[in-house]
């Protein structure tokens, strides 16, 4: 039926009625909207939809999922992100079903995409319980503000889990190290050591994936999981020290600005064993 319905079938869509939520909230309905939507006609059924619902982002990311490759990761962000919101207490089957069906060469963002929505999805869920206790919106917004380091926690675990089980990832991630090294692989006689030298001398975490692997979504997301696990971020050289050309060709740099964006700053001082600087949270 999800590839007839679509989402005219879920919660608050205009053939809810003869779809039903047990049906339109099931595994198989979200596989059959799924199928749909990479076809040309699920998407203008999807199309008309969302402009019925006034959903102006789902419009929006629909006409987007005509485009090959990239709308079709567009489409299946947006598929689960409205599951999560109607259905909260289902995206977590749905996704631990994701996960063991897609294909190896499945992009690591759709995945990221699906630990993200169960993220979402157990917000919603929590949420809609107390609120169906009686909780009135300040008791609600107390006990999310409680619960969530745990949500954070346990999203951060499947990001863990699926990050170390990239293909050719040379260097699992531990979250129990609680340090990690980041830097850049430049050496001289002065600074003969590389970042992942440095990590694994100090026992740390590193990131190490095989440059036809990497992806800057990838290294993006081995710092959040870092941040989410409170690690100590140490660096192998303060950035002063790297020549110019190298600043112009390492990620490293784009990894400091998106720590700063995060609230850290480098420190003043070379605080972890007198030789390498760290960064800080503000």
């Amino acid at each position: 039926m999800g590839g007839t319905f679509g989402e005219t079938g879920i919660r608050d869509g205009s053939m809810n009625w003869v779809v039903g939520d047990n049906v339109a909230s099931s595994i198989p309905y979200f596989c059959g909207w799924m199928a749909s939507g990479y076809v040309v006609v699920g998407d203008v059924r999807d199309t008309i939809e969302t402009l019925y619902q006034g959903d102006g982002v789902g419009t929006a990311l629909n006409a987007a999922a005509f485009l090959p490759a990239v709308g079709d990761a567009e489409k299946t962000g947006n598929t689960l992100r409205k599951l999560a919101t109607k259905y909260p207490s289902k995206i977590s089957d749905t996704g631990r079903y994701l996960c063991s069906v897609l294909p190896g060469n499945t992009p690591n963002e759709v995945f990221e995409i699906v630990h993200d929505t169960g993220f979402l999805g157990r917000q919603h869920l929590a949420i809609d319980e107390l609120r169906d206790a009686g909780k009135s919106v300040p008791e609600i917004n107390a006990e999310i503000s409680v619960g969530e380091k745990w949500l954070i926690k346990s999203a951060n675990a499947e990001r863990i889990t699926h990050f170390n089980g990239i293909p050719g990832n040379l260097r699992i991630y531990r979250a129990s190290v609680k340090k990690t090294v980041i830097g850049s692989s430049w050496t001289d006689s002065t600074h003969p050591l590389g970042f992942r030298d440095v990590g694994y001398n100090l026992k740390a975490n590193y990131l190490h994936i095989p440059d036809e692997v990497w992806t800057e979504p990838i290294n993006y997301k081995y710092l959040d999981m870092m941040i989410d696990n409170g690690d100590d971020i140490i660096l192998s050289i303060h950035p002063d020290e790297l020549p110019e050309v190298v600043k112009q060709e390492s990620f490293f740099m784009k990894e400091l600005e998106y720590l700063e964006s995060n609230g850290y700053r480098i420190s003043a001082t070379k605080e972890v064993d007198g030789i390498y600087y760290r960064m800080i949270k503000v």
